[in-house]
């Protein structure tokens, strides 16, 4: 894990442009990835060229389209691992609708991120060692995907997330976010009828319910590191993160956080 956790740490420094990016040759190939209702989430695995065994992965899923992973994918394959990206639920090249946003990627009816694992755990150039990367909508898919996870989930790096959509995203203090989340939706182009229902449960219930991976921690079994800032959009989800998964957290992960 600990391995893990330092490669997660250098491919947020060649992220952030602290690193320079590695010259080496990154191998790409796009696949879509089958889920269990027949919808084919678009994905592109990065792996060394000079590879000849199983490796261990750094997966990231996005809504912004999973070609921004090229810029790092040469950083991630010169330390030897393959780096995976996905496009969403019916974001850019994937199939399916996109709403309701971040409910098709948790523990409910669908569980986009924990499919996708699983299917990332049975390839050839995995070695049964997942790791998971990424901020604000690709630091949520990850806490989403973290409760009841396949075991091969080993650790997360989660940048500016929330881990408890309703309270954190949508309704702080029980007041819609108008200007943070009714914004993004509508500039990020989603369906419109994410916004809708949102808006037809403005009180917590058993909707909210399933993206509420705080209260999921012990069944949430990867260490992590969870990473913000004091001015963050979701500073209570870092902090929330880190408390609730470090204390209440499954075997593997609880006094393991960061």
């Amino acid at each position: 894990m600990k391995k893990l956790v330092r490669c997660l740490a250098a491919v947020f420094l060649l992220a952030a442009g602290i690193l320079p990016a590695s010259a080496a040759e990154a191998r790409k190939s796009t696949v879509m990835v089958p889920m269990h209702d027949g919808v084919h989430l678009a994905t592109d695995v990065y792996q060394p060229e000079s590879s000849t065994g199983p490796l261990p992965v750094i997966f990231m899923r996005t809504p912004y389209g999973k070609g921004g992973g090229k810029g790092i994918s040469g950083g991630a394959c010169h330390r030897s691992y393959v780096l995976v990206v996905q496009d969403m639920r019916g974001r850019y090249d994937s199939e399916g609708n996109d709403a309701v946003v971040f409910h098709n990627d948790g523990w409910g009816t669908r569980r986009d991120g924990q499919e996708s694992l699983e299917w990332i755990a049975r390839q050839p150039w995995c070695n049964g060692s997942i790791a998971t990367y990424g901020g604000s909508a690709l630091g949520i898919t990850q806490t989403m995907m973290a409760p009841g996870a396949p075991a091969a989930l080993k650790a997360q790096y989660v940048q500016v997330a929330f881990d408890d959509m309703y309270s954190q995203g949508t309704y702080q203090g029980g007041v819609w976010r108008k200007s943070l989340i009714e914004f993004w939706l509508k500039a990020t182009k989603f369906d419109p009828k994410s916004l809708e229902t949102f808006l037809k449960h403005p009180d917590y219930d058993d909707f909210w319910a399933e993206t509420n991976a705080e209260a999921q921690a012990p069944r949430i079994n990867a260490p992590g590191i969870y990473w913000g800032g004091w001015y963050d959009i979701f500073l209570q989800g870092t902090i929330n993160s880190f408390v609730s998964i470090q204390n209440h957290g499954g075997p593997r992960a609880r006094g393991n956080a960061g």
